[in-house]
């Protein structure tokens, strides 16, 4: 049995990429695109932990762009 048919998990780095927008780097659009089409998304403590550590680091406020 197949458990994760639709399901994709996506790592630190797609969810930083799709919240951070930096001139001349495509990658933004590239992981908002994921994001926005993917069906069924899965991530794990510890990417969120990562998420927030590199967003604290960067000093990005909360809000989404």
């Amino acid at each position: 049995m197949n458990y994760m048919k639709d399901k994709y998990f996506l790592d630190t780095n797609i969810w930083v990429y799709a919240h951070l927008k930096e001139v001349g780097n495509n990658k933004h659009d590239l992981a908002l695109n994921l994001l926005q089409t993917l069906p069924i998304l899965v991530s794990s403590p510890q990417v969120l932990n990562e998420y927030y550590s590199v967003m604290l680091k960067k000093k990005v406020a909360n809000e989404v762009i």
